[in-house]
């Protein structure tokens, strides 16, 4: 965590991952299976694989313990290969 509203993510993303395709995407983070806030994934931070989550609606305070989830979805025979949320 960087700041109240900002967050710094790892493990979600291989370090090979084009951030470009999930940029503007909608998160959630998440304790022991309940939402404690929503934000937008910004992008990639460093080359690492890690990425940048601007949060947009806080219950609590997010911790480092905390998960955060990309929920999208991707249509078996839709040619783009875009994913939607």
């Amino acid at each position: 965590m960087s700041d109240e509203r900002n967050l710094i993510g790892r493990n979600l993303f291989k370090k090979e991952t084009d951030m470009n395709k999930f940029a503007n995407m909608y998160v959630t983070v998440e304790r022991d299976g309940a939402e404690i806030a929503r934000g937008v994934l910004e992008g990639a931070f460093g080359k690492s694989g890690k990425f940048k989550v601007r949060l947009t609606q806080q219950q609590q305070s997010v911790q480092a313990r905390d998960h955060i989830l990309l929920t999208l979805k991707r249509y078996t025979f839709d040619k783009s290969k875009r994913n939607y949320q």
